[in-house]
């Protein structure tokens, strides 16, 4: 599963979409709080993190989005296929893993796209 955790920089000036992104990178985007909740097997807590990755996705700006919804939902069905929990939008049907599989195989240049945006425009370091 990817795993980031990260410390907030300060944020310079951008547009406000890269703002509201920035801004919500910095404050939600705790990938320990959602391990927290897998290890205690929270099902509601996994739901809200899920929710709030999900939030984030959507509040991409377009010159990072696709990216964005790439490593996002790439965790986002991981965490469902291990956990079998609800997707953030009360998905009930079972994560394909073949598409899973593919989206794995290929989320590690997204990923490090979206890690270069979060420190170059957010100044957020996302690690492993």
């Amino acid at each position: 599963m990817i795993a980031f955790a990260l410390s907030a920089g300060m944020l310079s000036g951008c547009s406000s979409q890269t703002d509201d992104f920035c801004d919500a990178l910095s404050s939600q985007f705790d990938m320990s709080g959602l391990q927290r909740a897998i290890d205690a097997g929270d099902d509601a807590a996994i739901t809200r993190q899920l929710q709030q990755l999900q939030n984030l996705r959507d509040l991409a700006p377009p010159e990072i989005h696709s990216d964005a919804v790439i490593v996002i939902d790439a965790t986002v069905d991981t965490v469902r296929a291990i956990t079998e929990v609800k997707g953030p939008n009360g998905e009930t049907m079972p994560v394909d893993t073949t598409k899973l599989d593919d989206a794995l195989a290929n989320v590690s240049v997204s990923a490090q796209k979206l890690s270069n945006y979060a420190d170059r425009i957010c100044h957020v370091k996302l690690r492993r």
